[in-house]
Formats: C-alpha cells, sequence, structure tokens
C-alpha cells in the first residue's frame, strides 16, 4: 500500500479501498457443494473512483505504469487474477 499510496497521479482518483480475505474450507457452488481450496487467489481488493474515467486514468497514469504495475507481482497472481470495471446498483 505505502507504493500506491506514494503514487499521487494514482492514489488521488481512489476514493474508496477495501481488502477481503477469503475464509479457510469456504469455496462451495451456489448449491451449496464444496469446491476445495485449490483456488488461485486468496481475497478480493475493491477500489472505488468517481467514474470509470476516473478509473482508467489512473490505471493510465504513470505512477500506475511505472512504479505500481512492476511491483504486481509481489502481491498480485499475474495471470491467474482477473480485473473489471463495475457499477454499484442500491436496491432496498
Amino acid at each position: 500500500m505505502r507504493i500506491i499510496k506514494s503514487q499521487v497521479d494514482f492514489y488521488g482518483l481512489v476514493r474508496g479501498y477495501s481488502q477481503k480475505y477469503i475464509e479457510e474450507n469456504s469455496f462451495r457452488t451456489l448449491s451449496g457443494s464444496p469446491i476445495g481450496d485449490t483456488q488461485p487467489y486468496d481475497g478480493v481488493v475493491q477500489l472505488w473512483f468517481d467514474s470509470a474515467d476516473a478509473a482508467r486514468q489512473a490505471f493510465a497514469s504513470d505512477g500506475y505504469r511505472t512504479s505500481i504495475k512492476p511491483d504486481e507481482p509481489e502481491f498480485v497472481a499475474v495471470g491467474k487474477s482477473i480485473a473489471f470495471l463495475s457499477k454499484e446498483v442500491r436496491r432496498l
């Protein structure tokens, strides 16, 4: 996180950040059958931006390309992980 926070052109666009770690022995199909803990990842990171354009700008920034991206193999299963943009829809 120290490297990310030091890259103002990236981190200045981030509005929120959370990490969620997967509980041991918790992988299940939607029907409830266990599928084992052999997944290539151990958690999820969520970043919030004001817009999809702000996210694209952050990931195109010099700070991301020159400092954050080269460090990703230290904390991301590169080649096995996915990234995507989503839009939150709140329904009560």
